[in-house]
C-alpha cells in the first residue's frame, strides 16, 4: 500500500506541476534569433513576410545550406548569362562568421553581377580581412538610444532613427570612407553603418545594424520605413534568404538537426515529453527495486605466488643447498637460450662465447666471465653463498642487457 500512496502522491505532483507550468505566462525571450519564423521581438518573422512587398513579383528563396553549398548545388556562378535575372543573397545575423569557401563564394556570386547584402554587429577575420574591414562600438556613448541617418541625398530620409544600445545599436564600421565604401548611412557619432561598394560586375551592402530588421522595430512606427529605405538601395532581383547563419540554426547551433526539434519548439509538447520522460525514470525506479534480486559476492582467486616463493626460498636457505639452487638457475638459463635466442646446444669453448656477444651484442668479457661461473658449479660438489649470489647476478645482467 506504501508504494501505492507513493505513486498516487507522485502522479498528483506531476499533474500539479504541468498545470502550473502550462497555465504561467511565457516569458519574453530577448535572444538574438533572426530567422524567418520566430515571433520574438528579435526573430524576423515580420521582416520575412514583408519581403514580397519590398520586392514586388520577384520570388523568395530559403536558404537552409551553407553559400558555398547553396550555389554550388543550384549552379549559381556556371548558369547565369547577362540577361538572366539577378539574385540577391540576404544575410541577417548578430555575427557573420563565413570560413574561406563561404567568403569567396559570396563574394564571386556578387561579382557575377549580383547583390550581397550582409547585416550584421560583427564580421569574422577571414570576410573582414579580404574587404579591409572592422567593426567597433562606440563605449564613450552613455545614451540609452542611438540616432542613425541616412546620408544618401536620392533616399530622401532625413528622419534621425533612434536605436536602443543594449541591441548593439551602437556599432559601426572604421574608416569606411578611407577603404572606397560609399556610406549609405551614419550614426550620431558621424560613423559608418550602413556601406556599399562595388564587387565586379555585382553589389555589395554591409549594415552593422541587424536589429533594425527584427519584429521588434518593424512593428514600430517610424522604423519600418527605416527597414524599407535600407531595402529600397538594392537593386531588382530574386531574394536569397539565408538561415545558415542566425544565431541558433545552421552554423552556429544544433536546432535544426535535433531529431525532437518539433517537440522541443511547442511548449505544451515539450513539457509532455519532460512529464513522460520523469514517469518512465519514476517507473524504473519502483520497479528496479521490487524485483531485482541480491548478486552474490564472488571472491577473486588470492594471488600465491609471493608466498610460494618466499616458502620454497626459505627451503633453500634451511636446507643450505647452494648448488642445487645454481644448477636450476643454469638450467633456466640454458632454456632461455633455446627458447629465445634459438641456441639448442650451448658449447663452453671460445666460439661459442664470441658468437653468442655477436648475437647479444654483450660484451666478450662478460660472456666469458658468465660461463666460468656456470663450470665452476658443474665441476665443484658444492658451492657456497657467495659463488650462487655472485651467479645470480652474472644471469640476471645478461637478462637485462638481452633485448628479446
Amino acid at each position: 500500500m506504501t508504494k501505492r500512496y507513493a505513486l498516487l502522491a507522485s502522479g498528483l505532483l506531476l499533474l500539479a506541476l504541468s498545470l502550473l507550468v502550462t497555465t504561467k505566462p511565457v516569458p519574453v525571450d530577448w535572444s538574438f534569433d533572426l530567422t524567418l519564423k520566430n515571433k520574438s521581438p528579435l526573430g524576423c518573422k515580420v521582416l520575412y513576410n514583408l519581403l514580397t512587398d519590398f520586392f514586388s513579383n520577384e520570388t523568395i528563396t530559403v536558404a537552409e545550406l551553407s553559400p558555398y553549398s547553396f550555389i554550388e548545388n543550384n549552379n549559381l556562378l556556371q548558369k547565369q548569362p547577362e540577361d538572366l535575372q539577378k539574385g540577391i543573397y540576404l544575410i541577417i545575423t548578430e555575427e557573420f562568421r563565413p570560413d574561406s569557401l563561404d567568403a569567396v563564394r559570396l563574394l564571386q556570386f556578387a561579382a557575377k553581377g549580383n547583390t550581397v547584402f550582409v547585416s550584421s554587429t560583427w564580421f569574422g577575420d577571414f570576410f573582414a580581412d579580404t574587404l579591409g574591414l572592422e567593426t567597433e562600438v562606440d563605449f564613450l556613448e552613455t545614451d540609452s538610444l542611438f540616432g542613425i541617418k541616412f546620408t544618401n541625398a536620392r533616399q530622401h530620409d532625413s528622419t534621425n532613427y533612434r536605436f536602443r544600445t543594449d541591441f548593439q545599436a551602437g556599432r559601426f564600421f572604421i574608416d569606411a570612407d578611407s577603404l572606397g565604401y560609399y556610406v549609405l548611412a551614419r550614426n550620431q557619432s558621424k560613423e559608418a553603418t550602413f556601406i556599399y561598394r562595388n564587387c565586379g560586375n555585382g553589389h555589395l551592402f554591409l549594415s552593422s545594424l541587424p536589429v533594425a530588421f527584427s519584429n521588434y522595430y518593424l512593428l514600430q512606427q517610424p522604423y519600418e520605413r527605416f527597414a524599407a529605405t535600407v531595402l529600397s538601395c538594392l537593386p531588382p532581383g530574386y531574394v536569397i534568404w539565408d538561415e545558415y547563419y542566425k544565431p541558433n540554426t545552421g552554423l552556429h547551433g544544433n536546432a535544426a538537426e535535433t531529431p525532437l526539434r518539433y517537440l522541443l519548439s511547442v511548449e505544451a509538447l515539450k513539457w509532455a515529453l519532460y512529464v513522460a520522460i520523469v514517469a518512465m525514470l519514476l517507473f524504473m525506479l519502483f520497479e528496479a527495486k521490487r524485483k531485482q534480486r541480491a548478486i552474490p559476492v564472488i571472491k577473486p582467486l588470492a594471488n600465491t605466488t609471493v608466498e610460494f616463493t618466499k616458502t620454497v626460498g626459505t627451503l633453500y636457505l634451511q636446507n643450505g643447498d647452494h648448488k642445487d639452487l645454481a644448477l636450476k638457475k643454469i638450467n633456466h638459463f640454458l632454456h632461455f637460450l633455446r627458447t629465445k635466442l634459438f641456441i639448442k646446444n650451448m658449447e663452453m669453448n671460445e666460439p661459442a662465447y664470441r658468437m653468442l656477444a655477436e648475437k647479444t651484442g654483450i660484451d666478450y668479457k662478460e660472456i666469458v666471465r658468465l660461463f666460468n661461473g656456470i663450470q665452476l658449479v658443474n665441476s665443484n660438489a658444492r658451492i657456497d653463498e657467495e659463488q650462487l649470489i655472485v651467479l645470480s647476478r652474472n644471469i640476471d645482467r645478461f637478462y637485462r642487457q638481452v633485448n628479446v
